[in-house]
This record gives C-alpha cells, structure tokens and sequence, in this order.
C-alpha cells in the first residue's frame, strides 16, 4: 500500500517487514561492505540503547550471517539487530525506507563514488546518521 505520492505509512511498512511497531529503528542499506563501515556498526550495534532495533538489508559482500550472529550474542537482546541479507526488490525499497527512523552511513574515508542510499534516504525524507 502507496499513498499517491509513493510513500508508504511507517506503521504499515513495519507489519510488511515484520519489524517492531514502536521501536526506534534504524536502517543499514545497500552493499553490506567494508568500505561502507558494516564491520564498524556490526562492533557498535550491541553498544547501542537496548530499544533501538537495526535493520541491515542488502546483499552481503565483506559480512556473512555468521558475523551478524556473532554481534547478536553480544547483545543482551538479539532481536534488535534484523539481517535481511541478500538482494532488496525495488518494489520493497520504499517499505524499508518508510519503516527506519533513520539510515546509517557509516562509511569510510576509502569509499569513492556516490551514495545510491544516501539519494535514496533523502528521496524518502530519512534522516541520516
């Protein structure tokens, strides 16, 4: 469900993805690789406040779902962390995006180009950490 404008209510977003309804959510998306800093929030994911839930969705390149478990038993609630590893179909892009309260760019100074996510998350008025 689209509202004309093609945005997707964050409430219906979230039932679509199966995520928490209320919980302050935040996205990773796109290639999950080292210069974009997923081994980075992989290590600060379990530091983070434990209502905070985060969604890693794309396709793994430099991580593998053993390493999004390894930072799951870090946690004292594993639940928060959501691995969505693999190809996003561009008719789910604007669900993950609706459902996020905020995407996640960790990147590193040896990322070159541009970010696909970053014009992605603007498009859908995401703010950006």
């Amino acid at each position: 469900m689209e509202l004309s404008n093609g945005a997707v209510p964050r409430t219906h977003a979230r039932d679509l993805l199966g995520l928490p309804p209320d919980a302050p959510t935040v996205l990773f998306f796109g290639g999950l690789q080292r210069d974009k800093g997923i081994d980075i929030l992989l290590r600060a994911v379990p530091l983070m406040r434990n209502d905070v839930v985060t969604v890693l969705a794309g396709e793994p390149v430099d991580i593998s779902e053993d390493d999004v478990d390894a930072a799951r038993r870090l946690m004292s609630n594993p639940a928060r962390l959501v691995g969505r590893l693999g190809r996003v179909a561009n008719e789910d892009v604007a669900a993950y995006m609706a459902a996020a309260d905020a995407v996640i760019l960790p990147y590193r100074k040896s990322h070159v180009g541009t970010s696909g996510v970053l014009m992605r998350a603007t498009a859908h008025a995401r703010p950006l950490v």
